[in-house]
């Protein structure tokens, strides 16, 4: 890892904050995506069970 090493006695660095904002970034697409698949998979199974959205 790049970040991991660094010399002894002296403080690892903090990540950077483009790092930390590509991270935020990446959590917030994925819970995004996860919620429109989990809307998806409600929509399919309330077709299924014969119910219809007014969409």
């Amino acid at each position: 890892m790049r970040g991991a090493t660094h010399k002894p006695g002296t403080p690892p660095q903090p990540p950077s904050r483009l790092r930390q904002l590509g991270w935020l970034l990446a959590i917030w697409t994925a819970s995004v995506l996860s919620l429109g698949v989990v809307a998806w998979l409600m929509r399919l199974l309330m077709k299924l069970a014969g119910l219809t959205t007014s969409v």
